[in-house]
Order: C-alpha cells, then sequence, then structure tokens
C-alpha cells in the first residue's frame, strides 16, 4: 500500500479512498441520523410543490411535531410497559422506518394521479383519445378518493365520444363525494346537454340546489332544465 500511497496523483486518490473505507463505517450513523430530518423536510417540500402548494413552514411544523413527541414521551413512559419487540428479527424502528415509507409513498399517489392527468390531456392534444383514456384511468386508480380524476375521466370519454362511460365516470364521482354540489352540478350538466335527458338531469340539479343553493349556478342550472322539461313536454 505505501507503494501505491507514494505514486503522485493517483496515490492521493488511494489515500482517500482507504480513508473513506476506515471513516464511513463509523460515521454512517451519525450522518444517516442528521441527514434524514433534512430529507424528509425535502421530500415534504417537493410534494407540496408539485401540488400547487407553496409550503413555508415545514420546518415548523417538524419542530412542533418533534417537541409534542417529546412531551408525549415524557408523559407517557412511566405508564408504558418495558418491553422490546422483535418479529421475524426485526426491530421496532425497521417497523416504524416500514410503515413511514408505506405512509409517504400513499401520500405521494396524489401527485402521481395528477401528473396521470397532465398527461392524459397530453394525449387528447394528439388525438389518440384510447390512450388518454387509458391513462386517465391509471389517474383514478392511483388517487381513488378523489373526485378531480374522475372529472377528467368524464371529460375525456365526452371528447372520445362514449357518453355512457362519461356518465359512468361522474356517477362513481357522485357516489365518492354525495355532498359536494359540483359532483351533482356536473352529471346534471352531461345528462342535459350531451345526453339529451333533461327529466333525468333534473335530480342531479335539484341535488346540486339543495347543497349550494346560493349559488348562482345552481339556480340558473335548475331553472334551465326546468325550462327544458317544460319545452319537451
Amino acid at each position: 500500500m505505501d507503494v501505491l500511497y507514494g505514486i503522485p496523483v493517483i496515490g492521493l486518490l488511494f489515500q482517500l479512498i482507504a480513508y473513506l473505507i476506515q471513516t464511513v463505517p463509523n460515521i454512517a450513523p451519525i450522518i444517516l441520523a442528521l441527514a434524514t430530518p433534512i430529507a424528509l423536510g425535502a421530500l415534504c417540500g417537493i410534494m407540496n410543490e408539485r401540488s400547487g402548494v407553496v409550503n413555508i413552514g415545514i420546518e415548523g411544523m417538524m419542530l412542533a411535531a418533534a417537541f409534542a413527541g417529546f412531551v408525549a414521551a415524557g408523559f407517557s413512559e412511566p405508564y408504558l410497559p418495558e418491553f422490546e419487540l422483535e418479529l421475524f428479527n426485526t426491530t421496532a424502528p425497521l417497523l416504524i422506518g416500514v410503515i413511514a415509507v408505506a405512509a409517504a409513498w400513499t401520500a405521494f399517489q396524489p401527485v402521481r394521479s395528477v401528473n396521470a392527468s397532465d398527461a392524459a390531456f397530453d394525449r387528447v392534444a394528439l388525438g389518440a383519445y384510447e390512450q388518454a383514456s387509458s391513462i386517465a384511468r391509471i389517474a383514478g386508480e392511483r388517487n381513488p378518493l378523489s373526485v378531480d380524476a374522475r372529472f377528467d375521466l368524464a371529460t375525456i370519454e365526452q371528447a372520445r365520444g362514449q357518453l355512457a362511460s362519461a356518465e359512468t365516470a361522474l356517477e362513481g364521482a357522485v357516489r365518492l363525494e354525495p355532498a359536494n354540489a359540483e359532483t351533482w352540478r356536473r352529471l346534471g350538466r352531461l345528462r342535459l346537454e350531451a345526453l339529451g335527458r333533461p327529466r333525468e338531469a333534473l335530480r342531479p340539479f335539484r341535488a346540486a340546489y339543495f347543497l349550494d343553493p346560493r349559488s348562482p349556478i345552481s339556480q340558473s342550472d335548475l331553472l334551465e332544465v326546468t325550462r327544458a322539461i317544460q319545452a319537451g313536454g
């Protein structure tokens, strides 16, 4: 090794590698412990930015959560039994890490859903309606609790002439958020304008008016569908 270290330039590289091999295993736990909060804060900032929310209080939230956890642990420690959790040679910190990763992945799904919806509308702009519909369904699967993904799917299905599929998507949005006036309003608008079924559109518009009676849109929609029913006999 001394011969390698004596080489003018390459010797310095070998010395650096030897130093890292000897030092990194000892300081790796310190590096991970100090880098983890920074990495979590950076991940939180990325997720907020991609969702369109500017969050400047990430550090404050993390400090408040750490303080609350410390206080809760201090008060609850005397009342908790002492035990060491070991399941399949897996310690408690590793289990907590796995749960944290799963929670982070779940929280990131809405962002992936929005990205898929944007990609679907890009396909619509290119005229690839079949691909757009498939991608929009993927967006709904990534975030099954969001009505926006179903709204996007209904828009794409209506653009490609699949009105029945669009109606099914909006009916799913209504079942998902029955207290949301917009879900009823969009279903009623589809049945009134695209499907030409004003009598079936009356119930969604009534529901939207019941949920949001002060909205001028709800009032005008209900008046419009009433006139359409009267004109159709």
